[in-house]
């Protein structure tokens, strides 16, 4: 869901890449945060934690980290 939704948003940010460009930028990077915690937390949000996490802490602290090393302008 994380995935679909990035991919959602880099089409509607504001940006070189963007397609229709309705999503100002800060924003896109305030999502980014966003996604990348509840992907953090995820494993013990949704029970299952026990199984495997680490997959979903790294990526999650990728999405996290990643706008702040962003050049915004």
């Amino acid at each position: 869901m994380v995935g679909a939704l990035t991919i959602i948003v880099s089409l509607l940010t504001d940006y070189p890449l963007g397609a229709r460009r309705l999503v100002p930028f800060r924003i896109h990077l305030v999502l980014d945060v966003a996604m990348g915690v509840l992907l953090a937390a995820s494993p013990w949000l949704f029970g299952f934690a026990e199984r495997i996490w680490w997959p979903h802490m790294l990526v999650g602290i990728i999405y996290i980290v990643a706008p702040f090393l962003t050049r915004r302008t």
